[in-house]
């Protein structure tokens, strides 16, 4: 099977527990994921947001 790129989208969706979350996590227990530059960088975006909102952690 070949890698799925995952977008912003559902991994914002993945750490808020939302619909796609069982999926994307046997696609990461299967190896199956990829992304790019761009989405990480939209990622961390939303990351520092919630970090600012909510106080979570960085690392």
């Amino acid at each position: 099977m070949k890698n799925i790129l995952v977008d912003s989208s559902v991994w914002i969706d993945f750490f808020k527990d939302g619909t796609a979350s069982n999926e994307l996590s046997d696609l990461i227990d299967k190896n199956l994921i990829c992304t790019n530059d761009l989405i990480l960088y939209t990622f961390d975006g939303h990351f520092s947001l919630m970090h600012k909102l909510f106080g979570l952690k960085l690392y």
